[in-house]
């Protein structure tokens, strides 16, 4: 519960130095760049403190790739009122619902696969796609250098 009420704060009031932009740049290829800047704000802000996490722990640095983009298939306009909502209703949802919030219930849901389709198309590293891939609900299960990450990963993306 604790940690829903820190993500609101992070999303209302989100921090971003410029010197930590510009740390997360310096860690992506040009097409990964314009992928995180297109990014939100407060995703943006989310991503630079799960990626400085994540090198704090020595991490390989197709971990801190997929840190910087996990939530790249959020729209920049993704606003408060979807994320509640996704929380709260997308474990009930079955089928694909038009829009509306609707429409923003459906970006929840999905934002982790659209988010892995256009991180392959800006030159992830096969790695890094692999660790966003089984970050997903049911997702694959990947190779073992992969998977032994993947715990550290999920529990830095989880303090928000």
């Amino acid at each position: 519960m604790f940690s829903r009420l820190r993500q609101v704060g992070y999303f209302l009031w989100p921090q971003l130095p410029e010197g930590e932009r510009l740390w997360a740049l310096g860690q992506l290829n040009s097409a990964q760049q314009g992928l995180f800047s297109s990014m939100g704000k407060s995703d943006q802000a989310h991503a630079v403190r799960v990626a400085r996490r994540l090198a704090a722990l020595s991490s390989p640095i197709w971990v801190l790739e997929a840190a910087l983009l996990h939530d790249c298939g959020k729209p920049a306009g993704f606003g408060l009122l979807g994320r509640c909502a996704g929380v709260i209703l997308s474990p009930y949802l079955k089928a694909n619902l038009k829009g509306g919030l609707w429409r923003w219930l459906e970006i929840y849901r999905h934002h982790d696969q659209w988010g892995i389709e256009a991180a392959e198309k800006a030159n992830t590293s096969q790695p890094a796609l692999q660790l966003l891939g089984a970050a997903r609900p049911n997702g694959a299960t990947p190779p073992e250098e992969v998977a032994a990450w993947l715990p550290v990963f999920l529990a830095c993306d989880a303090r928000g």
